[in-house]
């Protein structure tokens, strides 16, 4: 997002962001609450990089309880029209920069004062910036990908180049009475596309839903049966293999992606000699492979030869059962395999429990064959229903960044001539101050 790219009407400025903020600090961690508090220190909430993921719905309700010293309170707590930007933290999907604003419906919320952790910046506005229309720009901002020019990579961590940032980022400025005006538009129109995205979120958990129906219904009425009396189940080996220089693709949890699978994500391989070493087990073609602890139910078929971790159940399928069946068939069974699990820190499923789990059989392979696609016919309809979903939510969101993009260019709402221009207030706050 260029200069060019902002064209500005007259009575507007540009100015540096750093030089819209009156004050900045960094959060406080602090320290876990004890039952007897110290006279210095005092309870908190502290919002941290968690908080952001569902802001709008839980509004930091998930807020870590931890105390401070007054000292640092008086310069840290949040107040209504505070901004908080993320300078450390982000991920894959949500780079660093990300940035909320406080308002009195956050922090009403609150019976105690709320701060942000060390991972973020508190940032108190000048008296010409409305603090929603700065909100508003930095989302747009964020939202252009932009900021990710500004991220440093540490070993673990991404961390903003926070002052290079604020000082490189230039914000349009419009006269006091417009960016009031402007966010009224703004959210006037959000209003209705959140409307609209509720609708479409509903509607991807109502196709979740028929997904789950569709499985119960096809399977309805049949016989139950013991996975051990229709396959043959393999238990993987404990160990971890020391070397990866074979050509058996090596599998755990995190490779599973859709109903089969062929390789580990980051190509890890074994050689027939490490699994003998080891003592682990080669899982054959075709092998159902069901996660077993921890995260239980996850399901794949194997396309190849493949060796699992110890995470897995493996099924082999007799003559008596197709293998998409059976996991079309476990795929149902969820809550039968956490009420059969032991747990003590994370559930876990050991071979008696997989191969007494109860499965509804068909009484003919051609029965099952045609229960497969009706469930796979079934499921290209939800698949692409849902493409389409999420193809329109994708509209919305760049619904948005065009009406963020038109606000910052002066499109969205008429200019007032009697507006004070945003120079003349400028230089007016700057002579008060």
């Amino acid at each position: 997002m260029t200069d060019t790219e902002l064209e500005l009407p007259q009575g507007w400025v540009k100015q540096a962001f750093d030089l819209c903020i009156s004050n900045i600090i960094g959060g406080d961690w602090g320290s876990p609450v004890k039952e007897e508090i110290d006279n210095d220190f005092v309870k908190v909430q502290v919002l941290r990089s968690t908080e952001l993921k569902n802001w709008k719905m839980e509004k930091g309700s998930t807020a870590e309880s931890r105390i401070i010293k007054k000292s640092s309170l008086e310069k840290r707590q949040l107040h209504n029209g505070d901004i908080i930007l993320e300078v450390s933290g982000g991920g894959t999907k949500f780079p660093v920069g990300r940035s909320v604003l406080i308002t009195t419906s956050i922090t009403d919320n609150f019976s105690v004062p709320i701060i942000c952790s060390n991972f973020f910046r508190k940032i108190t506005l000048s008296q010409f910036l409305d603090p929603m229309y700065a909100s508003n720009f930095l989302d747009y901002y964020y939202g252009s990908g932009e900021t990710i020019k500004f991220k440093n990579q540490s070993v673990n961590i991404q961390n903003l180049k926070t002052k290079e940032y604020l000082s490189t980022l230039s914000i349009p400025i419009p006269p006091l009475n417009e960016q009031k005006r402007i966010v009224s538009k703004i959210e006037e129109l959000f209003s209705r596309i959140d409307s609209v995205k509720q609708s479409m979120e509903n509607t991807k958990l109502q196709l979740e839903q028929y997904r789950f129906s569709l499985l119960k219904s096809v399977f309805e009425g049949k016989r139950l049966v013991k996975t051990g009396e229709v396959c043959d189940g393999i238990v993987p080996g404990r160990y971890k293999p020391q070397k990866f220089d074979g050509d058996i693709p090596w599998i755990t949890t995190p490779d599973l992606d859709g109903l089969y699978i062929s390789k580990s994500k980051k190509n890890l391989c074994v050689s027939k000699e490490e699994v003998k070493k080891v003592r682990m087990k080669i899982m054959p073609k075709q092998t159902v492979l069901l996660t077993c602890v921890g995260d239980l139910g996850r399901i794949c078929i194997t396309k190849n030869e493949v060796v699992p971790n110890q995470q897995f159940h493996g099924f082999v399928c007799t003559e008596k059962i197709l293998p998409k069946y059976l996991a079309y068939a476990l795929t149902i069974q969820i809550r039968q395999m956490f009420s059969a699990s032991t747990s003590t820190t994370i559930s876990y499923m050991n071979k008696t429990i997989c191969n007494n789990l109860k499965i509804p059989l068909a009484s003919s392979i051609e029965e099952q064959e045609q229960i497969v696609s009706q469930i796979e016919q079934g499921f290209s309809l939800i698949e692409n229903t849902t493409q389409i979903v999420e193809s329109s939510l994708q509209n919305l969101q760049t619904m948005k960044m065009s009406i963020l993009k038109q606000a910052f260019e002066g499109k969205l709402v008429p200019q007032d001539p009697n507006d004070e221009p945003a120079s003349v207030l400028l230089e007016r706050i700057k002579l008060k101050n």
